[in-house]
């Protein structure tokens, strides 16, 4: 009775499967974390022309739990060199197909969290297609808000240089980015929502659930770098085991922020 009040009819039955939804998940995004950074900073400096290795490494140490204890700056800088050569290298390939096996995770997840059907969906063409769709949009995403915080420096020296309104200036702007931070991460969730559940569920039901899935992330991103490590310091795990612990802590929990947002599309819907 409890399962079905907190899941509802539909999701009962396909409950006992999220687990091991959101541990493939989570696997998957320790395995692509280096292969994604790879392609898009790959892409952005064949196609675009812009070197994104200083945002993303900033990207990566306020990201990454701290106890993790990875050299973010040096392992960007790795990857850099690994995709100089171009987009048409074995590197290239290999971070693209690495970063289409956690998308496929997530996909094939997401398709039976929102289908009437009890059974797993079988992998099919347009299942790839639609992996495919979300590589390059996450990717994206992810190349504009790099850039952002490319640009914004400059934003802030212009900021304090304004001698009257400096202190308003600045804590608008850091509002301001925050909010950014936030609308970056709801668009990739939301069109990864958009295009698993087929319009199946009202728009609306996806608009909510996308954002407070978005606010749950910055939540979530915020108590690892800032919390855990208060709490960490005393466990016994502390050191290079809790770093790996922490590691997969996070990307656990990351899966099933994604995988609860779509639960509450179809909750909400079936009532």
């Amino acid at each position: 009775m409890l399962a079905r009040w907190i899941w509802g009819h539909n999701l009962e039955q396909k409950s006992c499967l999220f687990g091991g939804f959101a541990a493939s998940i989570g696997f998957y995004l320790i395995l692509s974390i280096a292969p994604f950074l790879a392609m898009v900073i790959g892409l952005a400096y064949q196609v675009f022309h812009i070197d994104l290795t200083l945002p993303t490494a900033k990207i990566m140490h306020d990201v990454l739990p701290p106890e993790a204890r990875i050299n973010a700056q040096g392992m960007v800088e790795n990857v850099s060199k690994a995709v100089s050569g171009g987009l048409i290298t074995a590197t290239f390939i290999f971070a693209f197909l690495t970063t289409q096996s956690f998308m496929h995770a997530l996909v094939r997840a997401l398709r039976y969290i929102f289908s009437t059907e009890q059974i797993l969906p079988k992998s099919s063409f347009a299942s790839a297609l639609t992996s495919l769709a979300l590589v390059l949009f996450w990717g994206l995403v992810f190349i504009l808000f790099s850039v952002f915080l490319l640009i914004s420096p400059s934003i802030e020296t212009f900021l304090g240089s304004l001698s009257m309104l400096s202190g308003t200036a600045l804590l608008v702007w850091g509002v301001v980015r925050y909010l950014l931070t936030f609308v970056f991460i709801w668009m990739a969730i939301h069109l990864t929502y958009q295009l698993t559940d087929g319009n199946r569920h009202p728009f609306r039901l996806r608009l909510q659930s996308s954002l407070l899935a978005a606010l749950a992330w910055l939540i979530l991103s915020y108590g690892f770098t800032h919390i855990l490590p208060l709490l960490w310091s005393a466990s016994i795990l502390h050191g290079a085991l809790g770093g790996l612990v922490a590691m997969l802590i996070w990307a656990y929990a990351t899966a099933w922020v994604l995988l609860l947002g779509a639960c509450l599309v179809v909750r909400r819907f079936n009532g």
